[in-house]
């Protein structure tokens, strides 16, 4: 199976034994066991609007592109060692966001629900956008876009 998308109920789900996964959606009826992610080297596209407390996608290494809901939960240090990282939006909880190794991105979205450590590289620039409200579920099209090289304070906690 290379794509699995779930929108029905579903407690407990486990992902680890679908090595061949490419493309995950998950929709807020669904419960996600924090090590369901483990080790997909095939995993490029995440997309979770479903419960999961202590997320760890690190041995996710092929991901391009990650969309976490307010529902997920992120362990601290989960997204390191991500190099093929194009694409991050984040409506989840994570403490300590490290864009320190983060080479290739060419769009990151956070939500209030995130801190990110002062160190990020300095070829993040063109591309990034910090939106100030994302908490719903819903398209970005309505949401403030600010510009991370202005020298004014969104009150995003660095």
């Amino acid at each position: 199976m290379r794509h699995l998308q779930l929108g029905c109920q579903y407690d407990g789900l486990e992902l680890s034994l679908y090595r061949k996964l490419v493309i995950l959606i998950l929709g807020k009826k669904v419960t996600l066991l924090p090590c369901a992610l483990r080790d997909l080297p095939k995993l490029q596209c995440l997309t979770l609007y479903c419960k999961c407390e202590g997320l760890d996608l690190s041995s996710c290494h092929s991901l391009e592109d990650i969309k976490l809901g307010k529902l997920v939960t992120l362990l601290p240090n989960s997204l390191r060692d991500l190099s093929n990282l194009e694409h991050l939006t984040l409506r989840c909880k994570y403490e300590g966001l490290d864009l320190s190794s983060c080479q290739n991105f060419l769009t990151l979205k956070i939500g209030k629900q995130v801190t990110l450590l002062p160190n990020r590289p300095e070829n993040i620039r063109e591309h990034v956008l910090f939106v100030d409200d994302i908490d719903s579920d819903t398209d970005y099209e309505s949401s403030s876009v600010y510009d991370i090289d202005s020298d004014t304070d969104y009150e995003l906690e660095y």
